[in-house]
């Protein structure tokens, strides 16, 4: 919340060491049109710009920072492929979008923000890139039509509740390796909730 409601900001220039932008960092600067942004940016927390009239400016529907960041979707298609162009997905960048049922990721994509998709209730099916290493906090949280899904092979670790409340997700390909699982990631799903051992062993 760096520069939060500071409504004079007409323009911004990043340094290039700047590689993470955090959430809500220029929430409602209404007036803050130009931005510079750093070349070695990697990351964009949740409504870090929203409320700006650069954003409002914004007349794609994938909002793509320096080629390779894909900021949010605001487009109204279904089924979604996001380009081979972008490596880094921010955070929340999907959050509560009720029209998507489909998502294609390349294997260009190595990082997502935490929550990226999370509410996105009609999400049927989501192809994840192979060179994701992590499944972020509450990535799916709430992604209720959800009811597969395939963990790429390179995930080493799966975050906090980051299938949390996918109601209906009941089918799980995991890496055939040792993977770290955080509290609550497959909290109230069908595949925990029919599990039909006292251990639940992956």
């Amino acid at each position: 919340e760096a520069f939060r409601e500071i409504f004079n900001i007409e323009s911004v220039v990043m340094p290039d060491s700047v590689t993470r932008i955090e959430s809500l960092a220029f929430l409602d600067c209404w007036n803050l049109s130009e931005i510079r942004f750093s070349d070695n940016l990697k990351y964009a927390g949740h409504n870090a710009f929203e409320n700006t009239k650069w954003l409002s400016e914004q007349k794609d529907g994938m909002v793509i920072i320096n080629r390779n960041l894909l900021y949010c979707y605001q487009g109204s298609e279904k089924d979604v492929i996001i380009p081979d162009n972008i490596t880094y997905i921010a955070e929340g960048a999907f959050y509560e979008n009720k029209r998507v049922e489909s998502i294609i990721m390349s294997d260009n994509i190595l990082e997502t923000g935490s929550s990226a998709f999370g509410g996105c209730t009609n999400l049927r099916k989501i192809r994840l890139s192979e060179n994701l290493s992590k499944i972020e906090s509450y990535l799916f949280c709430r992604c209720f039509s959800l009811k597969e899904i395939r963990i790429p092979d390179k995930v080493t670790r799966i975050c906090y509740a980051s299938f949390d409340q996918c109601m209906n997700l009941e089918s799980l390909t995991f890496p055939k390796k040792h993977i770290t699982i955080d509290p609550d990631v497959f909290e109230d799903t069908k595949w925990l909730l029919n599990y039909e051992s006292d251990f639940v062993i992956i």
